[in-house]
């Protein structure tokens, strides 16, 4: 993940990574939690979250957690479309 040092490969990364299985595996072994009929709804808004957790442990850091989690900030959609 340190090697990481542009956003292509960065997407690239978080593209195969699969992010999910990873998550819901984290989420059962550690919290004894599974997915629920909420998860369909909510699967967007926890996955980029945690896309973005991962980004910022890159050489990125800061700027690659924004830029991913920009996806889901509502108040950063509305000011694009404000005019």
């Amino acid at each position: 993940m340190q090697a990481i040092d542009d956003y292509p490969s960065l997407q690239r990364y978080l593209r195969g990574a699969d992010l999910e299985r990873h998550f819901l595996e984290f989420a059962r072994t550690q919290e004894n939690l599974t997915p629920d009929a909420h998860w369909p709804r909510e699967k967007a808004y926890m996955l980029t979250q945690v896309r973005a957790l991962v980004s910022r442990y890159t050489k990125l850091g800061d700027n690659a957690y924004f830029h991913v989690y920009l996806d889901i900030d509502e108040c950063f959609k509305h000011a694009l479309t404000a005019r």
